[in-house]
């Protein structure tokens, strides 16, 4: 039995902890967790053709387009902060941005 290859999504969007614990760096590598993850996804995009990146960061909670993946390490809902992620939270404002934008194939990162 064969399975199909599933379509690239028509949007991606990104969980981003930014919490302090996302600061630290791992022990072989010079940049802070949340900073390698920017690095990655960015990366990860760019075989993705024109699928659209939407943000939600742990601090607002809020669904943001990104007009570029290279962007996102300069961009203000991506910095650090104090505050602490609410993963659960985040997850719910993505069901509430697909149900809502209706934006075609999506995934969660």
């Amino acid at each position: 039995m064969g399975w199909a290859l599933a379509a690239a999504p028509d949007t991606i969007l990104l969980l981003v902890d930014r919490s302090a614990s996302m600061e630290r760096a791992e022990k072989d590598i010079q940049i802070s967790k949340r900073k390698s993850v920017l690095k990655r996804v960015a990366e990860a995009m760019g075989d993705l053709g024109e699928a659209r990146l939407v943000v939600i960061d742990s601090a607002t909670g809020k669904a943001q387009e990104v007009p570029s993946p290279d962007v996102l390490s300069e961009l203000s809902f991506t910095a650090p902060t104090d505050s602490a992620a609410d993963i659960p939270g985040m997850l719910v404002s993505a069901l509430d941005y697909i149900q809502e934008a209706k934006p075609g194939r999506a995934e969660i990162w």
